[in-house]
């Protein structure tokens, strides 16, 4: 890693008084292995760092920071509404997403909104409550998605429709799509 790359860190604060040292214990994995954690606002709680920004000051931070992520760690052992919306952003900006779990209570706890997603980027690994780290480590040694590099643009009305309308009828993602007729419309004929 020449730069190093940001992780947005994820966690239910519902149940943060009995997995606060574990998610303490995720974030400095994470950083062990030379990747800096963003003030998520799970990080500023585990912090103390509540402030007092309104619910839309808090999401706005929140959507801005994701933005700023090479990578989304999610702790989804208990379900969280915010955890969940957060995930469909970092979908929709093509992050890639571990989502880690307790491996000893089995996924029936997981919600099947996770489980049921197969986009490719997320990857759901269980862990064990004695061991985090080996994960984590195995999930960030080969990456997905490792030869993708996220960008944004500004388009039209015109390419937005075409883009949406594409990947709705051949069931793949925007970006998907839009990387496919890069690839078939533009790559192959200049060969």
């Amino acid at each position: 890693m020449s730069q190093k790359q940001m992780i947005f860190f994820a966690g239910s604060s519902s149940v943060l008084g009995h997995k606060q040292a574990l998610y303490n214990e995720i974030i400095t994995q994470i950083q062990t292995l030379g990747y800096d954690v963003l003030d998520s606002w799970i990080v500023d709680l585990l912090n103390d760092k509540e402030g007092c920004a309104s619910r839309e000051q808090v999401l706005e931070r929140q959507q801005k920071l994701l933005r700023q992520a090479d990578y989304m760690v999610v702790e989804c052992t208990s379900p969280s509404l915010g955890i969940g919306y957060l995930m469909y952003q970092a979908i929709h900006e093509r992050t890639p997403i571990l989502c880690l779990y307790d491996a000893s209570l089995g996924n029936d706890e997981l919600s099947d909104m996770i489980i049921g997603n197969h986009s490719t980027l997320i990857t759901l690994i269980g862990y064990e409550p004695t061991n985090v780290g080996d994960p984590i480590k195995a999930y960030f040694a080969s990456p997905p998605d490792d030869n993708l590099y996220k960008f944004n643009f500004l388009a039209t009305k015109e390419i937005l429709v075409y883009i949406e309308e594409g990947a709705l009828s051949s069931g793949l993602s925007k970006s998907d799509f839009l990387r496919g007729e890069i690839k078939k419309r533009l790559i192959s004929k200049n060969k």
